[in-house]
Protein backbone atom coordinates (compact mmCIF):
# COMPACT_ATOMS: atom_id res chain seq x y z
CA UNK A 1 0.00 0.00 0.00
CA UNK A 2 1.37 3.36 -0.96
CA UNK A 3 0.42 6.94 0.08
CA UNK A 4 -1.12 7.56 -3.48
CA UNK A 5 -4.20 4.90 -2.08
CA UNK A 6 -5.16 7.03 0.60
CA UNK A 7 -6.10 10.16 -2.26
CA UNK A 8 -10.05 9.69 -2.20
CA UNK A 9 -10.04 9.02 2.00
CA UNK A 10 -8.04 11.88 2.95
CA UNK A 11 -10.10 13.82 0.50
CA UNK A 12 -13.28 13.14 2.20
CA UNK A 13 -11.74 12.87 5.57
CA UNK A 14 -10.97 16.62 5.34
CA UNK A 15 -14.16 17.77 4.99
CA UNK A 16 -15.56 16.29 7.93
CA UNK A 17 -12.82 17.77 9.88
CA UNK A 18 -15.12 20.93 9.19
CA UNK A 19 -17.68 19.51 11.41
CA UNK A 20 -16.07 18.78 14.50
CA UNK A 21 -16.41 21.31 17.57
CA UNK A 22 -14.45 24.65 17.68
CA UNK A 23 -13.51 26.25 20.19
CA UNK A 24 -16.29 28.57 20.19
CA UNK A 25 -18.76 25.45 20.70
CA UNK A 26 -16.65 24.20 23.24
CA UNK A 27 -17.46 27.55 24.94
CA UNK A 28 -20.83 27.20 24.19
CA UNK A 29 -21.31 23.73 25.84
CA UNK A 30 -19.60 25.36 29.09
CA UNK A 31 -21.58 28.33 29.25
CA UNK A 32 -25.00 26.76 29.19
CA UNK A 33 -26.93 27.50 32.04
CA UNK A 34 -27.93 23.80 32.18
CA UNK A 35 -27.27 20.15 31.12
CA UNK A 36 -30.72 20.55 28.85
CA UNK A 37 -29.22 23.98 27.02
CA UNK A 38 -25.57 22.23 26.38
CA UNK A 39 -27.94 19.32 24.81
CA UNK A 40 -29.35 21.71 22.50
CA UNK A 41 -25.49 23.15 21.42
CA UNK A 42 -24.95 19.35 20.37
CA UNK A 43 -28.30 19.21 18.69
CA UNK A 44 -27.51 22.27 16.59
CA UNK A 45 -24.15 20.71 15.82
CA UNK A 46 -25.53 17.49 14.03
CA UNK A 47 -24.56 15.00 16.98
CA UNK A 48 -28.66 14.14 17.25
CA UNK A 49 -31.12 14.91 14.66
CA UNK A 50 -33.74 16.25 17.37
CA UNK A 51 -33.39 17.41 20.96
CA UNK A 52 -32.46 14.92 23.00
CA UNK A 53 -32.75 14.97 27.01
CA UNK A 54 -29.07 14.38 28.73
CA UNK A 55 -30.07 10.90 30.18
CA UNK A 56 -29.36 9.94 26.58
CA UNK A 57 -25.78 11.11 26.30
CA UNK A 58 -23.44 8.98 26.62
CA UNK A 59 -25.64 6.02 23.93
CA UNK A 60 -25.41 9.45 21.48
CA UNK A 61 -21.20 9.80 22.61
CA UNK A 62 -21.00 6.03 21.29
CA UNK A 63 -22.92 6.39 18.51
CA UNK A 64 -20.72 9.06 17.56
CA UNK A 65 -17.99 7.45 18.42
CA UNK A 66 -19.01 4.17 16.20
CA UNK A 67 -20.12 6.45 13.67
CA UNK A 68 -16.55 8.31 12.72
CA UNK A 69 -14.51 4.81 12.87
CA UNK A 70 -17.58 3.34 10.45
CA UNK A 71 -16.78 6.27 7.97
CA UNK A 72 -13.25 5.97 8.25
CA UNK A 73 -12.78 2.28 7.58
CA UNK A 74 -15.28 3.12 4.79
CA UNK A 75 -13.26 5.63 3.25
CA UNK A 76 -9.64 3.67 3.92
CA UNK A 77 -7.45 1.59 1.86
CA UNK A 78 -8.32 -2.12 2.73
CA UNK A 79 -5.37 -2.99 5.01
CA UNK A 80 -5.24 0.45 6.67
CA UNK A 81 -3.72 0.52 10.42
CA UNK A 82 -6.22 1.81 11.73
CA UNK A 83 -7.10 -0.21 14.97
CA UNK A 84 -3.64 0.86 16.56
CA UNK A 85 -5.84 3.73 17.43
CA UNK A 86 -7.83 0.85 19.34
CA UNK A 87 -5.53 -1.19 21.58
CA UNK A 88 -5.64 1.01 24.33
CA UNK A 89 -9.59 0.42 24.62
CA UNK A 90 -8.80 -3.36 24.77
CA UNK A 91 -6.14 -2.68 27.66
CA UNK A 92 -8.65 -0.87 29.52
CA UNK A 93 -11.47 -3.38 29.02
CA UNK A 94 -8.96 -5.84 30.22
CA UNK A 95 -8.54 -3.87 33.92
CA UNK A 96 -12.20 -3.32 33.96
CA UNK A 97 -13.47 -7.14 33.60
CA UNK A 98 -10.30 -8.39 36.07
CA UNK A 99 -11.71 -6.01 38.63
CA UNK A 100 -14.66 -6.91 38.44
CA UNK A 101 -14.22 -10.66 38.56
CA UNK A 102 -12.48 -9.81 42.21
CA UNK A 103 -15.07 -7.63 43.29
CA UNK A 104 -18.09 -10.04 42.62
CA UNK A 105 -19.71 -7.57 39.74
CA UNK A 106 -21.79 -8.99 37.37
CA UNK A 107 -22.55 -5.74 34.53
CA UNK A 108 -19.23 -3.86 33.61
CA UNK A 109 -20.82 -3.04 30.27
CA UNK A 110 -21.22 1.01 31.39
CA UNK A 111 -17.18 0.61 32.03
CA UNK A 112 -16.60 -0.68 28.76
CA UNK A 113 -14.46 1.65 26.51
CA UNK A 114 -16.07 1.10 22.51
CA UNK A 115 -15.27 0.28 19.65
CA UNK A 116 -12.66 -1.82 20.73
CA UNK A 117 -10.82 -5.27 19.00
CA UNK A 118 -11.61 -7.95 21.42
CA UNK A 119 -15.45 -8.15 22.88
CA UNK A 120 -16.92 -8.06 26.39
CA UNK A 121 -17.71 -11.27 25.89
CA UNK A 122 -14.49 -12.85 24.94
CA UNK A 123 -12.65 -11.20 27.94
CA UNK A 124 -15.24 -11.85 30.17
CA UNK A 125 -15.04 -15.76 29.75
CA UNK A 126 -11.65 -16.41 29.26
CA UNK A 127 -10.70 -14.39 32.25
CA UNK A 128 -13.68 -16.14 34.44
CA UNK A 129 -12.15 -19.38 33.35
CA UNK A 130 -8.54 -18.23 33.44
CA UNK A 131 -8.62 -19.65 29.62
CA UNK A 132 -5.88 -16.65 28.51
CA UNK A 133 -5.30 -18.64 25.13
CA UNK A 134 -8.69 -17.68 23.94
CA UNK A 135 -7.52 -14.01 24.39
CA UNK A 136 -5.54 -12.05 21.11
CA UNK A 137 -1.28 -12.52 21.61
CA UNK A 138 -1.12 -8.81 22.84
CA UNK A 139 -3.38 -9.44 25.81
CA UNK A 140 -2.71 -12.74 26.95
CA UNK A 141 0.66 -12.80 29.11
CA UNK A 142 -0.35 -9.67 30.66
CA UNK A 143 -3.85 -10.87 31.50
CA UNK A 144 -2.12 -14.15 33.12
CA UNK A 145 0.29 -11.76 34.92
CA UNK A 146 -2.58 -9.36 36.10
CA UNK A 147 -5.01 -12.13 37.32
CA UNK A 148 -1.64 -13.26 39.54
CA UNK A 149 -1.58 -10.15 40.89
CA UNK A 150 -4.96 -9.39 41.85
CA UNK A 151 -5.79 -12.70 43.03
CA UNK A 152 -2.61 -13.17 45.22
CA UNK A 153 -2.22 -9.64 46.26
CA UNK A 154 -5.68 -8.05 45.66
CA UNK A 155 -3.34 -4.93 45.04
CA UNK A 156 -5.47 -3.00 41.82
CA UNK A 157 -3.07 0.00 41.73
CA UNK A 158 -0.49 -2.85 40.23
CA UNK A 159 -2.74 -4.29 38.39
CA UNK A 160 -3.53 -1.26 36.73
CA UNK A 161 0.37 0.00 36.41
CA UNK A 162 0.97 -3.75 35.07
CA UNK A 163 -1.77 -3.30 32.51
CA UNK A 164 -0.96 0.58 31.47
CA UNK A 165 2.69 -0.47 30.90
CA UNK A 166 1.50 -3.35 28.35
CA UNK A 167 -0.65 -1.06 26.84
CA UNK A 168 1.97 1.99 26.23
CA UNK A 169 4.72 -1.13 24.87
CA UNK A 170 2.57 -2.90 22.34
CA UNK A 171 0.53 0.32 20.87
CA UNK A 172 4.49 1.93 20.29
CA UNK A 173 5.96 -1.82 18.83
CA UNK A 174 2.61 -1.48 16.79
CA UNK A 175 3.21 2.24 15.51
CA UNK A 176 7.11 1.33 15.05
CA UNK A 177 5.56 -1.29 12.45
CA UNK A 178 2.80 0.67 11.14
CA UNK A 179 5.09 2.12 8.40
CA UNK A 180 4.06 6.08 9.47
CA UNK A 181 6.64 8.14 11.13
CA UNK A 182 3.93 10.18 12.62
CA UNK A 183 2.18 7.61 14.52
CA UNK A 184 5.36 6.50 15.45
CA UNK A 185 5.95 9.91 17.36
CA UNK A 186 3.06 10.48 18.38
CA UNK A 187 2.65 7.51 20.71
CA UNK A 188 6.51 7.87 21.55
CA UNK A 189 5.45 11.74 22.93
CA UNK A 190 2.39 10.52 24.72
CA UNK A 191 4.20 7.54 26.31
CA UNK A 192 7.25 9.89 27.34
CA UNK A 193 4.80 12.28 28.85
CA UNK A 194 2.60 9.40 30.87
CA UNK A 195 6.11 7.90 31.96
CA UNK A 196 7.23 11.93 33.61
CA UNK A 197 3.51 11.78 35.16
CA UNK A 198 4.58 8.27 36.42
CA UNK A 199 7.86 9.02 37.33
CA UNK A 200 7.25 12.28 39.09
CA UNK A 201 4.17 10.92 41.23
CA UNK A 202 6.38 7.63 42.33
CA UNK A 203 8.70 10.73 43.81
CA UNK A 204 5.90 12.41 45.76
CA UNK A 205 4.74 9.04 46.75
CA UNK A 206 7.95 7.42 47.53
CA UNK A 207 7.56 4.87 45.20
CA UNK A 208 10.79 1.86 45.20
CA UNK A 209 12.62 1.19 42.12
CA UNK A 210 10.66 -2.05 41.92
CA UNK A 211 7.23 0.16 41.47
CA UNK A 212 8.80 2.03 38.70
CA UNK A 213 10.38 -0.91 36.80
CA UNK A 214 6.70 -2.14 36.77
CA UNK A 215 5.23 1.22 35.44
CA UNK A 216 8.12 2.81 33.02
CA UNK A 217 7.69 1.57 29.09
CA UNK A 218 10.33 -0.20 27.74
CA UNK A 219 10.90 1.74 25.28
CA UNK A 220 10.59 5.36 26.86
CA UNK A 221 12.59 7.96 25.07
CA UNK A 222 13.94 9.68 27.86
CA UNK A 223 15.84 5.79 28.34
CA UNK A 224 13.92 3.75 30.50
CA UNK A 225 16.88 2.81 33.32
CA UNK A 226 18.25 6.85 33.50
CA UNK A 227 14.54 7.82 34.51
CA UNK A 228 14.17 5.24 37.15
CA UNK A 229 17.71 5.74 38.65
CA UNK A 230 16.76 10.00 38.24
CA UNK A 231 13.14 9.45 40.28
CA UNK A 232 15.06 7.41 43.34
CA UNK A 233 17.84 10.41 43.39
CA UNK A 234 15.46 13.01 44.27
CA UNK A 235 13.46 15.78 42.86
CA UNK A 236 16.73 17.84 41.58
CA UNK A 237 17.96 14.94 40.06
CA UNK A 238 14.74 13.84 38.23
CA UNK A 239 13.60 17.40 37.15
CA UNK A 240 17.45 17.63 35.88
CA UNK A 241 17.28 14.78 34.12
CA UNK A 242 13.74 15.01 32.10
CA UNK A 243 15.36 18.49 31.12
CA UNK A 244 18.02 17.09 29.69
CA UNK A 245 16.18 14.95 27.50
CA UNK A 246 14.43 18.03 26.03
CA UNK A 247 11.09 18.62 28.25
CA UNK A 248 12.80 21.52 30.01
CA UNK A 249 9.10 23.18 29.40
CA UNK A 250 7.49 20.17 31.23
CA UNK A 251 9.82 20.38 34.38
CA UNK A 252 8.89 23.71 34.38
CA UNK A 253 5.00 22.79 34.43
CA UNK A 254 5.63 20.47 37.33
CA UNK A 255 6.98 22.92 39.35
CA UNK A 256 3.69 24.70 39.28
CA UNK A 257 1.41 22.02 39.72
CA UNK A 258 0.50 18.38 38.32
CA UNK A 259 -2.70 20.69 36.74
CA UNK A 260 0.38 23.15 34.85
CA UNK A 261 1.82 19.58 33.42
CA UNK A 262 -1.26 18.45 32.34
CA UNK A 263 -2.01 21.10 30.07
CA UNK A 264 1.73 21.61 28.86
CA UNK A 265 1.17 18.00 28.08
CA UNK A 266 -2.15 18.31 25.90
CA UNK A 267 -0.46 21.40 23.99
CA UNK A 268 2.89 19.08 23.58
CA UNK A 269 0.25 16.22 22.08
CA UNK A 270 -2.01 18.85 20.26
CA UNK A 271 1.20 20.10 18.80
CA UNK A 272 1.82 17.17 17.20
CA UNK A 273 -1.44 15.84 16.13
CA UNK A 274 -1.62 19.46 13.59
CA UNK A 275 1.42 18.16 12.22
CA UNK A 276 -0.92 15.81 10.03
CA UNK A 277 -2.47 18.89 8.65
CA UNK A 278 1.10 18.99 6.42
CA UNK A 279 0.58 15.44 5.62
CA UNK A 280 -1.88 14.95 2.26
CA UNK A 281 -1.68 11.51 1.12
CA UNK A 282 -0.96 8.60 3.61
CA UNK A 283 -2.93 7.21 6.86
CA UNK A 284 -1.46 10.00 9.04
CA UNK A 285 -5.15 12.46 8.53
CA UNK A 286 -7.14 9.44 9.04
CA UNK A 287 -5.74 8.70 12.45
CA UNK A 288 -4.96 12.06 13.32
CA UNK A 289 -9.34 12.44 12.70
CA UNK A 290 -10.28 9.74 14.79
CA UNK A 291 -7.43 11.14 17.67
CA UNK A 292 -9.37 14.47 17.22
CA UNK A 293 -12.74 13.08 17.21
CA UNK A 294 -12.19 10.72 20.56
CA UNK A 295 -11.08 14.17 22.41
CA UNK A 296 -13.76 15.70 21.43
CA UNK A 297 -16.39 13.07 22.84
CA UNK A 298 -14.16 12.92 25.65
CA UNK A 299 -14.64 16.90 26.38
CA UNK A 300 -18.24 16.51 25.98
CA UNK A 301 -18.51 13.76 28.26
CA UNK A 302 -16.85 15.85 30.81
CA UNK A 303 -19.03 19.27 30.37
CA UNK A 304 -22.33 17.61 30.62
CA UNK A 305 -21.05 14.92 33.51
CA UNK A 306 -20.19 18.61 34.81
CA UNK A 307 -23.22 20.59 34.29
CA UNK A 308 -25.51 17.24 35.27
CA UNK A 309 -23.78 17.18 38.46
CA UNK A 310 -24.29 20.99 39.45
CA UNK A 311 -20.37 21.57 38.97
CA UNK A 312 -19.74 25.49 38.22
CA UNK A 313 -17.89 27.08 34.87
CA UNK A 314 -14.34 27.29 36.70
CA UNK A 315 -14.99 23.90 37.90
CA UNK A 316 -15.33 22.51 34.39
CA UNK A 317 -12.31 24.48 33.15
CA UNK A 318 -10.22 22.93 35.69
CA UNK A 319 -11.26 19.23 34.86
CA UNK A 320 -11.20 20.07 30.99
CA UNK A 321 -7.50 21.15 32.12
CA UNK A 322 -6.86 18.00 33.81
Amino acid sequence: MNNADYAYSVAYIRSLENYLLDKNDIESLILAKTPQEAMRVLNDKGYTKEPTPPSELENILSHKTEQAWETVREAAPDGAPLDILLYENDFHNLKVVLKSIFAGLTDVSDLFLTPATVSLSLLEEALADQKFDMLPDMLKSVAKRAYEVIANTEDSQLLDVIIDKASMDFVLSSASQSGSDFLYKYVSLKNALADIKIAYRAYVTEKDKFFLEQAISEECILGKEGLILATLSGKDGLFNYISENGFDEGVQALKQSMHAFEVYADNKKSACLAQSDMISLGIEPLLAYLIKIQAEVLTIRIILSCKINGFSENSIRERLEN
